[in-house]
């Protein structure tokens, strides 16, 4: 995997908050790990469990955590 296939992975899901799509607020989570799972399968080629689905799970968890600590 190249530096900019994670770059994409993990940036598609903020790039979506600024499409202006009127959903709730509690969507807007499930949707952004949605697609990192979606992208992560397709960049890397895993299957969706156990890597296509833990791994931006993990990666949400530890930067909601982080945000949290941070701030």
């Amino acid at each position: 995997m190249s530096v900019l296939s994670c770059m994409i992975i993990g940036g598609a899901p903020y790039l979506l908050m600024f499409v202006p799509i009127p959903l709730p607020a509690f969507l807007s989570l499930p949707i952004a790990v949605g697609v990192a799972v979606y992208l992560t399968m397709h960049y890397s080629g895993v299957q969706l469990i156990p890597d296509g689905l833990f791994i931006p799970l993990g990666v949400e968890i530890v930067f909601r955590i982080v945000l949290w600590v941070v701030v």
